[in-house]
C-alpha cells in the first residue's frame, strides 16, 4: 500500500513539474511575440493598458452619476406626490 502511494505521489509530482516547465516555456514564447508584435505595430501595451484603465475609471465615474441623478429624480418625484 505504501509503494502505491509513494508511486502515485512520485507520479503525481513529476506530472506537474512538467505541466510547470511547459506552462513557463509557453509564456516565455507568448512574452518573445508580444514584444516584437510591439515592436512591429509600434504600440506599447502598457501604456494602452493604463490609458484603458482611465477610460474605465471614467465611465465607472459617469454610471455613477446617472445613477446618483436617477435616485435623486425619483425621491424628489416622491417627496412632491
Amino acid at each position: 500500500m505504501r509503494k502505491i502511494t509513494k508511486k502515485n505521489t512520485e507520479d503525481l509530482v513529476s506530472t506537474i513539474n512538467n505541466l510547470h516547465e511547459k506552462i513557463q516555456k509557453n509564456l516565455e514564447q507568448f512574452k518573445i511575440k508580444r514584444d516584437e508584435i510591439e515592436k512591429v505595430s509600434d504600440v506599447d501595451v502598457e501604456s494602452m493598458s493604463s490609458e484603458f484603465k482611465k477610460v474605465l475609471g471614467l465611465l465607472e465615474l459617469q454610471v455613477k452619476e446617472y445613477q446618483l441623478k436617477r435616485l435623486t429624480d425619483e425621491y424628489i418625484h416622491q417627496n412632491r406626490t
